[in-house]
């Protein structure tokens, strides 16, 4: 996928189709002095943002040669459906369809499989389908994770063999399943201590940083407890960035959880103990 950011949308659609036709030509160019082609019959093109910038872009197709490139108000990357203000209602309706059709499926044969051959099953189905880039719903209006947390529920008590009155908690619990937003914050969470480690891309480990590494007084409390800077945004699109959510998740956690001496798989086991018995995840 091509992005080609622009952070004011000009009036002009003709200097916005030439930006994006320099791009995908140049992409081109790279792409045959290194022995591959670009599928310009498969491209699409979306424009993101907000409502108030995308009425001013009068942009219906781009040309590339013989081919026109349509713009779409939804486009699939990485099996993730990018709808043209992120709001992912789009992803989670196909997301909550398959898995409820999955579970209809799955309701045949519970009964002749054992308890915990059911629980991978589900666990593969379902829990990994709701996990896949999950980060991408932070701070998303909770209609749209509520949606998701039903999914879970049914799947929780299918498997348990659990009525729909009894109440779920305590049945998430049993299974050790954190609820759909905790699983959205334990991913981003986790994501930052790759950040931190630098052990992930260089894209995410430029945008996180350590209080005590930018110019500020020494002896604060932040900066011995290995607190991340939080920038500031004047957007919910802003606020909903890994550069945003990472930090302000990351500084909730307890001082001793934050600790690097640990190592990666000792954090993930403390972090998953601390969602169930600290954060409020089952409250």
């Amino acid at each position: 996928m091509i992005y080609n950011y622009m952070g004011n949308f000009p009036h002009e659609s003709e200097e916005i189709k030439q930006k994006l036709t320099d791009c995908i030509c140049e992409t081109e160019r790279w792409l045959e002095l290194n022995g591959l082609k670009l599928n310009l019959s498969k491209s699409e093109l979306i424009c993101l943002g907000r409502k108030t910038k995308l009425d001013c872009v009068d942009l219906t197709k781009i040309s590339i040669g013989d081919v026109e490139i349509h713009r779409l108000n939804v486009v699939r990357n990485l099996g993730v459906l990018f709808d043209e203000h992120l709001t992912f209602t789009q992803h989670v309706s196909k997301l909550v369809a398959n898995s409820w059709y999955e579970l209809k499926q799955f309701r045949l044969i519970i009964d002749s499989l054992p308890p915990e051959v059911s629980k991978t099953l589900v666990q593969a189905m379902i829990n990994s389908k709701i996990d896949y880039c999950n980060s991408l719903l932070a701070k998303t209006p909770r209609t749209l994770t509520r949606r998701l947390q039903s999914v879970q529920n049914s799947a929780a008590r299918l498997i348990t063999h659990t009525r729909r009155r009894e109440h779920i908690k305590p049945i998430l619990k049993e299974l050790h399943w954190l609820p759909v937003r905790s699983r959205i914050d334990f991913k981003i969470i986790s994501i930052v201590d790759k950040c931190i480690r630098r052990e992930a891309p260089d894209y995410l480990v430029d945008v996180i940083q350590l209080v005590r590494n930018v110019d500020r007084p020494t002896g604060l409390r932040s900066n011995v407890t290995c607190s991340l800077v939080t920038p500031r945004t004047h957007s919910v699109l802003g606020d909903r960035s890994f550069r945003v959510q990472g930090p302000k998740l990351w500084n909730t956690l307890p001082p001793d959880l934050r600790d690097k001496t640990s190592t990666r798989l000792s954090f993930l086991a403390r972090l998953k103990t601390w969602f169930f018995v600290s954060s409020g995840a089952f409250d």
